[in-house]
């Protein structure tokens, strides 16, 4: 996630010419947000001991999205 310019770079040739990289930059933007708003609640469940539950519900939304 952290580098993500290099992956605006290419979206901005390939995939979305017409757009400028100030809106393809909200791509990366989100998702390091909500990969680093969700870690202290998901390390606080780990800790609690819901770590299969953590594992399943996790490996499920991987291979779903």
């Amino acid at each position: 996630m952290n580098t993500f310019g290099a992956y605006q770079s290419y979206y901005h040739s390939t995939g979305y010419p017409t757009e400028p990289s100030s809106n393809i930059s909200w791509i990366g933007s989100l998702q390091l947000c909500l990969q680093l708003a969700l870690g202290p609640i998901a390390g606080a469940l780990y800790d609690r001991g819901y770590f299969r539950h953590l594992l399943y519900s996790g490996s499920v939304i991987y291979v779903v999205w």
